[in-house]
């Protein structure tokens, strides 16, 4: 969690993808992108084909060749609040940045470029666990018909704790880990987490204690979830084990 000195208006919480505004001789926009040690592959980009009618403009760039520089940029979520004065930003990849108190950061938001600076910094501290209580739940009814979103894509939100989650599938995730790798993506900083229940998505709190509660959607798509998913409250650990 960081707390950041500086004014940049009031901001509501956004899930952002991948499309950036910039030449396309030297910008591609990816649905989705697999980073593994020094190696990065790309899903949803043109094919140079030799086919006329397709003019493959979403390809690697000819400027892309070793030893070449390249910016990649991802989304991610974070939580944003307002707290004793302070913009409050809470995520799980916050320490990427290495964060310090007294460190000048840019923030961009909606094309605008705030200069701002870090107050403080709180690390991740791994929950105590509680007692008693049980973690909120939802479990889809059915196994996922395609893990291929590039024709027909789906966009849906999970409501918790208030906050409300935006989830969007666009690529084709190949298999069960690579749809809840990227499920899980937007539901970043969120304390849930999606894992596969035997064969379909289940989608809990991560660990105890648990906050009590219900996570709730106004629509699940069949092709992930099933046509009957099961919502189960939870119920929130004893006080005593949360001091």
């Amino acid at each position: 969690m960081v707390q950041l000195n500086g004014s940049w208006g009031n901001v509501e919480r956004q899930r952002l993808d991948m499309a950036q505004t910039a030449p396309e001789a030297s910008d591609i926009v990816a649905d989705a992108m697999t980073v593994s040690g020094a190696s990065v592959s790309f899903s949803g980009l043109d094919v140079d084909d030799d086919n006329d009618e397709d003019e493959d403009e979403n390809k690697l760039p000819p400027g892309w060749i070793a030893g070449a520089i390249v910016t990649l940029k991802a989304p991610v979520n974070y939580q944003v609040s307002i707290e004793g004065g302070f913009n409050v930003l809470t995520g799980d990849v916050v320490s990427e940045i290495a964060p310090f108190s007294g460190m000048p950061v840019t923030l961009t938001f909606n094309g605008t470029d705030y200069d701002l600076q870090i107050a403080t910094y709180t690390p991740h501290q791994d929950a105590v666990p509680g007692t008693g209580g049980a973690t909120a739940v939802l479990r889809a009814s059915a196994s996922p018909s395609t893990y291929d979103f590039t024709t027909t894509s789906q966009t849906f939100a999970l409501t918790w704790q208030g906050i409300i989650y935006t989830i969007s599938l666009v690529a084709n995730y190949g298999t069960m880990s690579g749809l809840l790798a990227a499920i899980n993506g937007g539901l970043n900083g969120s304390g849930l987490i999606a894992q596969d229940d035997g064969g379909v998505i289940r989608i809990a709190e991560i660990s105890s204690p648990w906050r009590g509660g219900s996570i709730s959607s106004s629509f699940l798509p069949a092709s992930v979830f099933g046509d009957s998913p099961v919502f189960t409250a939870g119920a929130a650990s004893s006080a005593e084990a949360l001091r």
